[in-house]
């Protein structure tokens, strides 16, 4: 979703909306992968780090092909919601994600498992930047309308969460008590 922090404002030349309705797909992505982030917190301790991922993923990826709606006249609320579903399953899949990469590592790995998993995030965002934007260059210099090259561009950035959802239910994450703390009291229901 960071490499897509672009696309929104390029809504208006493709499909002839506002900046500020663009710019408020921005905003929402980022109020709700906050949101998310926060249930996650909440969740981890009662579900599946497999599941969450899984079901985040699989919810990123919906909510990416959804945010791409108005490329093909969809009502401009439909991208929104698609929007803040897919910044909220973000919220959960990215964490989740860091927290069984330093569960499945040997122990005093951990270190060297989460700088693999950042150098995986920084070559996805390149690849995915890098493909998005050939995605558009295509289509602007075989001379198709740009929305056909946003269109690319959001297929390929919903391919991976898809993936990752199907690849997900692999996932075996072992109940290691060095990364279990203990959720605060407040946090238990009476």
């Amino acid at each position: 979703l960071r490499r897509f922090s672009s696309v929104p404002p390029l809504l208006p030349r493709a499909v002839g909306r506002g900046r500020f309705e663009a710019g408020a797909a921005v905003t929402i992505v980022n109020v709700t992968w906050t949101v998310g982030a926060w249930w996650q917190t909440r969740a981890i301790m009662r579900i599946d780090k497999g599941r969450l991922i899984g079901w985040s993923s699989l919810l990123l990826g919906l909510g990416l092909l959804g945010s791409a709606s108005p490329l093909v006249g969809g009502p401009l609320p439909l991208a929104y919601l698609a929007w803040g579903v897919a910044g909220a399953a973000m919220g959960v899949a990215f964490n989740t994600l860091y927290l069984v990469a330093a569960e499945t590592a040997p122990a005093g790995g951990e270190t060297g498992a989460i700088a693999s998993l950042q150098n995986t995030n920084r070559l996805g965002i390149s690849l995915g930047t890098g493909l998005g934007g050939a995605s558009v260059a295509l289509a602007h210099f075989s001379g198709a309308p740009i929305a056909a090259g946003l269109g690319g561009a959001f297929a390929l950035a919903a391919a991976g969460p898809l993936l990752s959802a199907v690849l997900a239910g692999r996932l075996k994450v072992g109940h290691s008590t060095q990364f279990h703390p203990q959720p605060p009291a407040s946090w238990t229901r009476r």
